[in-house]
């Protein structure tokens, strides 16, 4: 095939450095470019592979530098994409944490070619049985594909064929990471064999399991869940390893949420944005599965690192996002059909052109070692989460809302917390130009806040209480503290919409609803943001007075 004919039908994506995470990290990446490369040849499967090189490590060259494809590749073609420490240095915790691995896959699923794009680490290996499903060409751009994972032991010769190493890592399995459940599925599936070469469902018994169906297509079994299935029944164990969609489904979910964090769960949040969003899930069953090489205990979480992962994370106070911080995100995807917009339009540092390099076909590309040379990068900002999911503020809720935070109550019921948040100069908000004030929300209680470091031009922050029900804004009000003259108030909404982010909806407003602005809460995050006041004073004054109805209070009326 020639260069100038390549268009290729999958892109593989994976991200990296040059460091030593895990041990012996460019061993495991060059058996996973041997591999695929070998496959895509034996099948003909026009395939890019991309490799993100993320804050590369000084003094040492960019992983295109110690990298090759094998002799003879043809039908898979390499390059890595360099996101200098430059702008690594740009992100929240970048001190702590030098590898952010969802964010940097989000750089190359937004750069890829292929019709189709997976989603992949540079330790994977594939089954014979499930790259000849790939390579049929026959994928359905309207579905996400997932496998189970066998983890293998370490120790593949790097000289070994391709044959070698699948029957190296057939005959070494560790674990398997399959679907979570319905449990009955699970049992009817492996039964007490967890490391099953192959799985031939009963047809029949899935006419009595609920949201399930089994079928056979093009050589392989498939489990196909409704698009209605709860959400711990979605296959997201060990997803961030294969998660294959079509190029228009990743741009549709706007790839992985952009969390500036530790990888755990992101990858899950990214499939059940797909699955949710219209993209259902279908599940290839083993021998369609990828192998994983064992690394080291604590680089990567395992039931036996998970601990020392953990308590690393803890000392270094690098933020993991828990399940019970995003479950709210999931339910919503599930209530609404449709994934919930974590990231805005720049995901996967859209505004930036950055250094590619080519993979070479048995030969090491002359990749100069790290640091690049210093580049005006644009002064976009690098984060695309929006504001109203970053990750510190949805923690700092949950906390709240258990009672355990710094403002938690024992009577969340009878006092709430509402917050103003003042922007910068560069109109973000932050914990530490906030109000935060206690309420009992019944209508009674009438707030006012002296703000004296406002800056012209910039937007407000109003964040109601986080309790789930209906929030009556009977008065907000904003003006000049000394004359009392009115910068605006909620009488204006229909002449500058609100912002709504959060788990915030707007029932009514004026000048339908009587003067008063009516907003659905559905959980933990609430927010509104007023629209930049039309002074030029930096003295400001706020007034407010709401009420907080619970679900129950309201379905009575």
């Amino acid at each position: 095939m020639t260069q100038s004919a390549f268009e290729p039908y999958l892109s593989v994506v994976c991200a990296s450095r040059n460091d030593d995470h895990g041990g012996d990290p460019l061993i495991r990446t060059q058996i996973f470019v041997n591999c695929l490369a070998r496959q895509c040849e034996a099948l003909q499967l026009p395939t890019e592979l991309i490799i993100v090189d993320w804050n590369p490590v000084a003094g040492r060259p960019g992983l295109a530098g110690v990298l090759q494809l094998p002799e003879g590749s043809t039908y898979c073609r390499g390059r890595v994409i360099t996101v200098p420490t430059e702008l690594h240095r740009r992100y929240k915790y970048s001190e702590k944490l030098p590898f952010l691995q969802m964010i940097a896959k989000n750089v190359g699923i937004r750069r890829a070619k292929g019709q189709f794009v997976l989603a992949t680490n540079i330790d994977i290996i594939f089954s014979a049985e499930l790259m000849a499903f790939i390579g049929k060409q026959r994928l359905d751009p309207s579905k996400m594909y997932r496998v189970d994972r066998y983890d293998i032991k370490a120790g593949i010769p790097l000289d070994f064929t391709l044959e070698q190493t699948l029957d190296y890592a057939w005959k070494n399995p560790l674990r398997n990471n399959r679907r979570f459940g319905p449990a009955a599925v699970v049992e009817h599936l492996y039964g007490d064999n967890p490391h099953r070469k192959e799985c031939i469902p009963n047809p029949d018994f899935f006419e009595t399991v609920h949201g399930f169906e089994a079928i056979q297509h093009d050589g392989a079994w498939l489990i196909c869940p409704q698009r209605d299935t709860l959400m711990g029944e979605i296959h997201t164990n060990a997803c961030g390893d294969f998660t294959l969609l079509a190029r228009e489904a990743w741009e549709q979910i706007a790839g992985y949420a952009e969390f500036a964090s530790y990888s755990f769960n992101i990858d899950s949040v990214g499939v059940y944005a797909a699955h949710y969003g219209g993209f259902e899930e279908v599940s290839l069953l083993p021998p369609c599965v990828c192998f994983h090489i064992e690394h080291s205990l604590g680089s990567g979480w395992t039931p036996e690192g998970e601990k020392k992962l953990f308590e690393r994370l803890n000392n270094a106070e690098i933020l993991n996002p828990e399940w019970p911080v995003l479950n709210d995100l999931i339910e919503q995807m599930k209530v609404s059909d449709a994934p919930i917009p974590l990231n805005d339009a720049e995901w996967g540092l859209a505004p930036f052109e950055l250094p590619e390099e080519p993979i070479e076909v048995g030969a090491f590309h002359a990749s100069p070692d790290h640091p690049w040379p210093q580049q005006d990068w644009p002064p976009a900002s690098v984060s695309a989460i929006k504001p109203g999911f970053d990750l510190d503020r949805m923690t700092l809720w949950y906390e709240r809302k258990l009672g355990e935070g710094r403002y938690g109550r024992k009577d969340p019921d009878q006092t709430h917390v509402v917050q103003i948040f003042v922007p910068d100069a560069n109109n973000a908000h932050s914990e530490e130009r906030c109000f935060n004030l206690e309420t009992h929300l019944d209508g009674d209680e009438t707030h006012y806040v002296a703000i004296d470091d406002y800056f012209p031009g910039t937007t407000l922050r109003f964040d109601p209480a986080y309790k789930p029900g209906i929030i009556e804004i009977h008065d907000f009000t904003i003006m000049e503290p000394q004359s009392g003259r009115v910068l605006w108030s909620i009488q204006d909404c229909a002449k500058a919409r609100l912002g709504v982010w959060g788990t915030t909806r707007v029932l009514s407003s004026p000048p339908d609803s009587a003067n008063e602005l009516r907003l659905l809460v559905n959980g933990w995050d609430p927010q509104l943001w007023l629209p930049p006041l039309p002074t030029h004073q930096q003295s400001i004054m706020v007034r407010f007075r709401m009420t907080h109805l619970p679900y129950s209070r309201f379905e009575a009326q």
